[in-house]
C-alpha cells in the first residue's frame, strides 16, 4: 500500500512538472525585455523596436532625435545601470540618465545644475547634430522613456546609416536662446515648468466682413501661429469652415450669410490651440425690376397673375430672379364709360434684404374705334391703267374719319384690303384697331367701268342732224331763193 501510495505521488508530481513546462515553453520566444534600442549615429535618430509574434523586434514603435558624438561607438551593448541625475562631463548634470556602455549614457540636455530650470537653451537647439562628447542626448519626454519602460540589460545597438529609420528622423523643437537656460519642454514632470500651462498660439485671425463677390478670400492669410516654445509653426495651421452647419472647402462670396473659420494648430509637443472667427459675406447689392410697359387690354381679358406679371422682369447680381417672388398690388385709377385704368405696383424683395419697385398701367379699353366715311361707289374709267389709281389702299381712306374712346388713331392706322369679285365689282374691307385690341370691320363695293366709245353711226345721225339744220337753213335758203325770186321778181317788176 505505501509502495502504491509512493507510485501514485510520483505520477501526480511528475504530471505537475510537465504541466508546469508547457506555459514556460510556450513562451520561450518572447524575451523578458521588451524592447530593443536601435541608434543612428549619422543621423542622430534613436529607433525603438518591440518584439513580432516570432519574438524578434522588427516592429518600429518610437523615434526619437538626439543628439551623438564623434566619440559614440559603435557596436551592440547592454545597458548595465541607470540614474535619476547624473554628473557629466564637464561638471554639469543630466535627468534620468542609462548607461549604454563605459562612460556612454542615454540623457537629457545636460543643465548647469541639479535643477531643471538651468537647461542649457543652446544646446537644446542642437538636438538632432552631432555635437556630444560621446553620450546619446535627448530631450526629457523621450529619454524619461527609455528610463521608465527598457529595463536594464535592454539592448543597444549602435550603427551609421544615411537611413534614419523606419519612423523618419523627428522633427526638433527649439527653445528661444535670449537667456542661456531654462526649463526643458518635454519636461511636464517638473512642477515649476512654466511651458506645462503653455499653449501654442494663433494670431492675426479676426472677424471680417467680405463683400459679395470678392475675389481671393485666403482665410489663411495673415494668420500666423507658434508653439508654445515660441517657435513659428504657421505652415502647421489648418482651418475648417462651416456654414449653416455644413463643413464647406472655401469662404464662397457669392452666397451671402455666416461662415465660421476654425483654426487649429497643433505643435511638435502635441499642444493644440484652436480660435474660430466669424467671415460674414454681406450682400448689398439690389435687385431690379422692370416692365416692359403699360398694358392694354380688351373686355375679353382678366386680372390674373400671369396676365399681370405679362413683360415683368427681375433681376439680381446680373441673372433672372425668381418672378414668382415679385408681389403686386392693383387698384382702379380712373374709370369712365368703355375705359377703366388700372394702376398695378411691383415689388420684389431679395434674400439680402433689399428691394426694387416699378409700377404701370392696365388699360381696359370696351369700346371699338368708330369708323364713318365708308360707302360704295361707281368708277368710270377709259382703261385699265387708271384702275391701280382708284383702288390704291391710300386713295380709298382719303374721304374716312377715325373715332376712339381712348386710343389716338388716325386714318395712317386703317388696315384697307381689296378683293375683286365678278368683273368690275370690288370688294374693299376697312379695319381699324385700338391699342386694346378693340376693333372695327367695315366693307364698301366699288364697281368700275369703262367708257363707252363713239360709233360711227352715231355719227351720222349728227351728221342728220347738222342736215337738218341745213334744211332749216335751206328752208330760209329758200326764203332767200324766194326772196332772190323776188328780188327777181322785184328786179323784173322793174
Amino acid at each position: 500500500m505505501k509502495r502504491l501510495q509512493t507510485r501514485l505521488a510520483a505520477f501526480f508530481l511528475a504530471a505537475v512538472i510537465l504541466i508546469g513546462m508547457l506555459p514556460a515553453r510556450a513562451e520561450a520566444a518572447q524575451s523578458s525585455k521588451p524592447y530593443l534600442i536601435k541608434v543612428n549615429k549619422k543621423m542622430c535618430t534613436v529607433t525603438v523596436y518591440k518584439q513580432d509574434k516570432k519574438g524578434q523586434y522588427t516592429v518600429p514603435v518610437k523615434a526619437m532625435l538626439c543628439s551623438t558624438g564623434a566619440d559614440t561607438p559603435i557596436g551592440t551593448f547592454k545597458t548595465p545601470a541607470k540614474y535619476r541625475w547624473r554628473l557629466l562631463m564637464g561638471d554639469v548634470w543630466g535627468q534620468y540618465c542609462t548607461r549604454i556602455v563605459n562612460g556612454v549614457l542615454f540623457h537629457s540636455v545636460w543643465y548647469y545644475e541639479q535643477d531643471p530650470s538651468t537647461l542649457s537653451n543652446r544646446q537644446f537647439n542642437n538636438l538632432g547634430k552631432m555635437v556630444s562628447h560621446g553620450c546619446i542626448r535627448l530631450n526629457v519626454e523621450d529619454v524619461k522613456w527609455i528610463y521608465d519602460n527598457c529595463p536594464l540589460g535592454t539592448t543597444v545597438v549602435i550603427y551609421n546609416s544615411d537611413n534614419p529609420g523606419p519612423l523618419g528622423k523627428p522633427k526638433g523643437i527649439k527653445v528661444s536662446e535670449a537667456s542661456k537656460m531654462g526649463y526643458d519642454p518635454t519636461d511636464i514632470w517638473s512642477p515649476n515648468n512654466p511651458y506645462v500651462k503653455k499653449k501654442p498660439t494663433i494670431s492675426g485671425a479676426k472677424n471680417k466682413t467680405i463683400k459679395y463677390g470678392a475675389k481671393n478670400v485666403k482665410v489663411k492669410d495673415n494668420v500666423t501661429a507658434k508653439s508654445i516654445t515660441g517657435e513659428n509653426i504657421t505652415s502647421s495651421i489648418k482651418a475648417y469652415i462651416t456654414f449653416q452647419g455644413k463643413k464647406v472647402s472655401k469662404v464662397d462670396t457669392k452666397v451671402a450669410g455666416k461662415y465660421t473659420v476654425t483654426y487649429k494648430v497643433k505643435d511638435a509637443l502635441g499642444k493644440s490651440a484652436e480660435k474660430s472667427v466669424t467671415y460674414m459675406v454681406v450682400d448689398d447689392v439690389k435687385p431690379t425690376l422692370t416692365a416692359s410697359g403699360d398694358l392694354y387690354w380688351n373686355k375679353d381679358k382678366k386680372i390674373t397673375r400671369s396676365a399681370v406679371m405679362e413683360g415683368i422682369k427681375a433681376k439680381w447680381h446680373g441673372k433672372s430672379y425668381d418672378s414668382k417672388k415679385v408681389t403686386y398690388k392693383v387698384k382702379v385709377e380712373e374709370e369712365e364709360k368703355g375705359l377703366k385704368v388700372y394702376l398695378v405696383n411691383y415689388t420684389v424683395k431679395t434674400p439680402n434684404g433689399k428691394s426694387a419697385k416699378t409700377e404701370r398701367r392696365i388699360y381696359v379699353d370696351t369700346q371699338a374705334p368708330v369708323l364713318e366715311g365708308v360707302t360704295d361707289f361707281e368708277a368710270v374709267v377709259e382703261d385699265e391703267s387708271q384702275i391701280p389709281g382708284i383702288l390704291d389702299k391710300e386713295a380709298l381712306k382719303e374721304e374716312l374719319f377715325v373715332e376712339d374712346n381712348f386710343s389716338d388713331l388716325g386714318i395712317e392706322d386703317i388696315d384697307v384690303e381689296v378683293m375683286p369679285l365678278e368683273e368690275g365689282y370690288y370688294k374693299v374691307t376697312y379695319t381699324i384697331k385700338d391699342e386694346a385690341g378693340n376693333k372695327t370691320v367695315t366693307e364698301a363695293m366699288v364697281h368700275i367701268s369703262f367708257k363707252k366709245e363713239e360709233m360711227p353711226g352715231d355719227n351720222g345721225t349728227s351728221e342728220d342732224t347738222g342736215n337738218s339744220g341745213n334744211n332749216e337753213g335751206g328752208d330760209s335758203n329758200n326764203n332767200e331763193s324766194t326772196g332772190s325770186d323776188g328780188d327777181t321778181a322785184s328786179e323784173a317788176q322793174k
